[in-house]
Order: C-alpha cells, then sequence, then structure tokens
C-alpha cells in the first residue's frame, strides 16, 4: 500500500432523512486521507474557537453593561445621601 492509500474512514452517523446511493454513500463508508482529516480537524478547532471568542465578547459586553448600572446605581445612592444630609 503507498501512502497515499486512504487509511481511516469517517465514523459519523447520517443525519435524519438521508438515504444512501451509488453516489452518495453512506457517512461510515466515506474513507477520508490523513490531510482531509487534518483539514477537517483544523477548521472544526476553528469553528469552536470562533464560538467561544463570540461567547467572550458577549459575555464581556454583559460584564461591562453590568459595571456601568452599578455605577449609575452607587451615584444615584451618593446623591441621595447628599441630599438628605444638606437637609439636616
Amino acid at each position: 500500500m503507498s501512502s497515499s492509500v486512504v487509511i481511516a474512514t469517517a465514523a459519523i452517523e447520517a443525519p435524519y432523512g438521508f438515504e444512501a446511493t451509488p453516489t452518495n454513500p453512506p457517512l461510515s463508508d466515506v474513507a477520508l486521507s490523513p490531510a482531509k482529516m487534518k483539514s477537517l480537524y483544523r477548521e472544526d478547532v476553528q469553528a469552536e474557537f470562533l464560538h467561544l471568542q463570540a461567547e467572550a465578547d458577549c459575555l464581556l459586553r454583559q460584564l461591562q453593561s453590568l459595571q456601568q448600572a452599578k455605577r449609575k446605581a452607587s451615584s444615584a445612592v451618593t446623591r441621595a445621601i447628599a441630599q438628605t444630609v444638606s437637609l439636616c
């Protein structure tokens, strides 16, 4: 066997409603080359990274919003205390 011979097969379940045909074999019978597997792995890692980056951005915006709300509330309390003290 040469090194270009396919040495791995995909162990992926077909989605619901998927039918195997001669031109569309079951996914478990599709052979993948090592280069293709590496490419798919890189794409998967990149997609996961982008997902985590988007989640981190969302959490950062939530944190900033909470910090701003806290500053506003603190400012309102400080003003209320100042008004109460000036009335005495």
